[in-house]
């Protein structure tokens, strides 16, 4: 069985991840009805599968170290490649791109691309917060800590996150495989035109009543109804709100964030702010609707 290549959806947790894989999921099947999100796994799958990963590593969940999984990521990539049936298939990773334990966190092959979608630091500050039931000090504590990892044993694996900025910019510098890099501020905005963006790069071709469908069927108000029928497998056991889908809107830090932590944030990261036009972003909207920042 040959390798196929990987279309890799890149991102910090907590900003818009599961909401771009649907959209293009919906996209993808062209069906007369929304994609259950509870079998968006089959679809666009995770980072983590414990049957591969036992495969890899001849260990279960609780005995395998950080450095025993980052050091197996190349082999466990490659049995995805070979053993899935997904055409295309579609990779969420939340992992710092970057060399750890003298091995590289991705190997990418001919044919792979990679979409990164990052979302302002503020709010993912706010999401977070709420995902993993921390308070929100903790939250913005854990978003500027270089080389911060999550330990999801045993219902997941290990998560190198780093600091947003280090997440960021490491997939910023990426130069090994095509990207195309998405605002989920945008995405949100303008899912239509975003999805069209996606999709001339994925080479999947443009279809503008199937873009219609998919953005309708992917909308807030779907993703809800449904979180709120049947719950949502990817959802978080200790999450405060106890929901998966919170907001849906760009710039919910404003009037949420204590002033100081949204400083925090800010100071820590003004210029790659700048590069990628969040700060111009942040201004217009204020100066249009009101909002004080």
């Amino acid at each position: 069985m040959t390798s196929v290549p990987i279309i890799w959806i890149a991102s910090y947790p907590r900003s818009g991840n599961t909401y771009l894989r649907t959209l293009l999921v919906n996209y993808l099947r062209n069906a007369d009805h929304p994609v259950l999100i509870n079998d968006l796994p089959y679809y666009a799958t995770g980072e983590h599968n414990e049957t591969v990963w036992e495969m890899v590593t001849g260990l279960k969940a609780r005995e395998r170290s950080l450095e025993v999984e980052w050091r197996g990521r190349t082999q466990y990539h490659d049995l995805l490649r070979r053993k899935l049936q997904l055409r295309p298939l579609i990779v969420k990773t939340h992992t710092t791109n970057r060399v750890a334990f003298d091995a590289p966190a991705f190997e990418f092959q001919p044919g792979d691309k990679i979409i990164h979608l990052v979302r302002h630091p503020c709010d993912v500050a706010i999401s977070a917060a709420d995902f993993y039931g921390l308070p929100l000090d903790r939250s913005v504590d854990r978003l500027l800590r270089d080389g911060a990892y999550i330990d999801g044993r045993p219902a997941t694996g290990f998560e190198v996150i780093g600091s947003w900025a280090e997440h960021t910019r490491s997939w910023m510098a990426e130069q090994r495989a095509p990207s195309l890099r998405l605002r989920l501020c945008d995405l949100i905005e303008e899912p239509a035109g975003a999805l069209r963006r996606a999709a001339v790069f994925l080479g999947f071709g443009i279809d503008e009543d199937r873009i219609r469908s998919a953005v309708a069927y992917s909308s807030f108000a779907e993703l809800r109804r449904q979180d709120n029928a049947h719950g949502f497998v990817e959802a978080s056991p200790v999450a405060l709100s106890g929901r998966f889908y919170r907001s849906g809107r760009p710039l919910q830090w404003i009037g949420q964030l204590p002033e100081d932590l949204a400083n925090r944030i800010i100071a820590a990261n003004q210029a790659l702010l700048d590069d990628l036009g969040f700060t111009d972003y942040v201004g217009s909207r204020v100066e249009r609707t009101g909002l004080r920042a």
